[in-house]
C-alpha cells in the first residue's frame, strides 16, 4: 500500500505549507510549486486528489502493474513538474535531485539531506500515470472552487493557471511522452 505522503521522516524537514514562495517569480516550475502548496493546503482537495490517486494505484496494482517506490505525493509533484517544465526525465532527475524548493515539496529537509533518485525509479513510476489521471487530477484542482460546498475555499488564479496549461498541453497532444506501464514481479510462492 502507498502512502499519500510519508509522516515527517527527520527534524528538518520544512512543512509544505510553511515553505516560502515568493511572489515575483516568473519561472514555470515555481508557478507549479505554488499551485501544489495550494492543493495541499486545502484539506478536502487533497483529500479528493489522494482518493483519485489510491483508486488508480489499486486498479494498476491489481493487473500487476506498479513499482512501489515513491508515495503519492512524491508522484503526483514530478509528473505535474515533468508536464509543466518538460520531458526531458534527465533535467528532472537533476532538479529531483538538486532543486531545493522542489525537494522542499519532495518531503526532504534542507540540502543535506542523503536521498537521492535513481533514473529508473522515476520513469517506472511516472509511466504508471496515465494522460487521463493527470487531467483527471488537474480538473478536479482547476474545478475545486465552482462545487457548493468550497465557495469560501479561495484559491488565487496564479495557482490554478498551472494546472490549466497541463489539460490543454495532454488533450492538444492526446498522451504525454512515454506511459507503457511496468510491471511488478510476480510473487514467488515459497515451497508448501
Amino acid at each position: 500500500m502507498r502512502f499519500f505522503r510519508e509522516p515527517r521522516s527527520s527534524l528538518d524537514e520544512t512543512p509544505i505549507a510553511e515553505i516560502y514562495l515568493g511572489y515575483n517569480y516568473r519561472d514555470r516550475g515555481t508557478k507549479l510549486l505554488f499551485g501544489l502548496k495550494h492543493v495541499y493546503c486545502h484539506e478536502s482537495l487533497r483529500q479528493t486528489i489522494r482518493q483519485l490517486l489510491l483508486e488508480h494505484f489499486q486498479r494498476l496494482e491489481a493487473q500487476g502493474y506498479g513499482c512501489p517506490n515513491l508515495d503519492l505525493w512524491k508522484i503526483l509533484v514530478l509528473a505535474c513538474y515533468k508536464l509543466r517544465v518538460g520531458d526531458d526525465i534527465d533535467m528532472l532527475l537533476g532538479m529531483a535531485n538538486h532543486h531545493l524548493l522542489l525537494r522542499q515539496f519532495l518531503g526532504h529537509g534542507d540540502s543535506t539531506s542523503r536521498e537521492k533518485y535513481e533514473r529508473d525509479v522515476l520513469i517506472r513510476n511516472l509511466n504508471l500515470l496515465t494522460p487521463e489521471i493527470i487531467v483527471k487530477i488537474c480538473e478536479t484542482v482547476v474545478n475545486y472552487e465552482q462545487l457548493p460546498t468550497n465557495r469560501n475555499s479561495w484559491i488565487p488564479p496564479k495557482a490554478i493557471s498551472p494546472f490549466q496549461m497541463i489539460i490543454r498541453a495532454i488533450k492538444k497532444s492526446g498522451t504525454w511522452e512515454g506511459h507503457t506501464l511496468p510491471k511488478l514481479k510476480p510473487k514467488r510462492n515459497r515451497g508448501k
